[in-house]
């Protein structure tokens, strides 16, 4: 356990609550368990809805909230791979799969759609506002045409690509929703599972992959140039599908040229619809995780998870009504 004093000389104001105490379980069961005891008055909760949470949130005198995490569940799109290399293919690919769809399909109650690189809740987030055409038109415009079957070809030949994630039941059913979309679309689609560390090392970073659905941590910094920018791409780099592309990487430099945090936002939201236009990959979903609290705790305001401490950002503003 840990326990925190307040700071009475703290620059933005003395906290209300004088003493915070931390207690660390080693798992949901036994964390579920502090919290439906009283042991604990609060609790971050997995990703992963469970039954012993659900049980703990029976006690009563308790407030929920899902906080949005600060990273992205990505579908990556090897840009080097075969007929991915074109770039209305990856688009058309990408524009094909229905991330809100997939989530309900997967039943992922703690994933939100979606919406491009930047997450929700950062100030450098804007909605996605594009014309797309209609997806036969952007199929039609990779070259790509549809057999009496229904089966996708290009060149002559079908298309059919293997989509690797790792052994965890959320990520699993949301590949396995993703590849039905694209199945449904005519296009051939394997699923493999594999050890996390595995898909980070004999995939990832040997960019021996079609399609890898994963996640991307992002900082507290909404950059994307590790992730997105050409000299990312090898070594310990972050742009790991080989994406490469001079007005993406110009955005991406203008924006660590400025300290003007409108300026930025208007370049990452020229950067995103880059980033769509060209099929570099595809952000599917972002994850949450639920806070139980006290229903009579005042001051609490959610904001983003760049860990599990950013929920004490507001901390000394907490005060504890009747």
């Amino acid at each position: 356990r840990a326990v925190l004093e307040r700071h009475t000389t703290y620059a933005l104001g003395s906290p209300s609550i004088a003493r915070i105490e931390l207690r660390f379980a080693a798992d949901v069961q036994e964390q579920a368990a502090m919290l439906r005891r009283g042991d604990v008055d609060a609790a971050l909760f997995p990703e992963a809805p469970s039954e012993a949470e659900a049980n703990a949130l029976g006690r009563g005198g308790l407030a929920t909230v899902l906080l949005q995490r600060n990273a992205s569940t990505v579908l990556y799109i090897n840009n080097l791979r075969g007929p991915l290399a074109s770039a209305p293919l990856r688009r058309a690919l990408a524009a094909t799969v229905d991330p809100a769809a997939a989530v309900q399909a997967a039943g992922l109650s703690r994933l939100v759609p979606g919406d491009g690189v930047i997450v929700p809740g950062s100030w450098a987030y804007r909605p996605l506002e594009i014309a797309r055409p209609p997806l036969a038109a952007i199929w039609a415009a990779a070259s790509v045409q549809d057999a009496p079957d229904g089966t996708k070809m290009r060149g002559g030949r079908p298309l059919a690509f293997s989509l690797v994630t790792n052994a965890d039941p959320q990520r699993e059913a949301l590949a396995f929703a993703i590849a039905e979309q694209l199945r449904a679309a005519g296009i051939a689609v394997e699923v493999t599972v594999e050890p996390a560390q595995r898909v980070v090392s004999e995939y990832l970073r040997t960019a021996a992959f079609d399609l890898v659905l994963f996640g991307w941590e992002n900082t507290p910094d909404p950059d994307p140039y590790t992730g997105w920018h050409t000299s990312q791409i090898g070594g310990s780099g972050g742009n790991v599908v080989s994406y490469s592309d001079a007005e993406t990487d110009a955005l991406l430099e203008a924006a660590r040229t400025t300290l003007d945090t409108g300026e930025r936002r208007d370049l990452y939201a020229l950067f995103s619809q880059r980033f769509e236009e060209q099929g570099a990959s595809l952000v599917v979903a972002y994850p949450q995780r639920l806070y139980a609290y006290p229903a009579n705790l005042r001051g609490f305001e959610p904001g983003l998870l760049f860990s599990p401490g950013s929920r004490f950002a507001s901390v000394h503003l907490w005060r504890l009504g009747e």
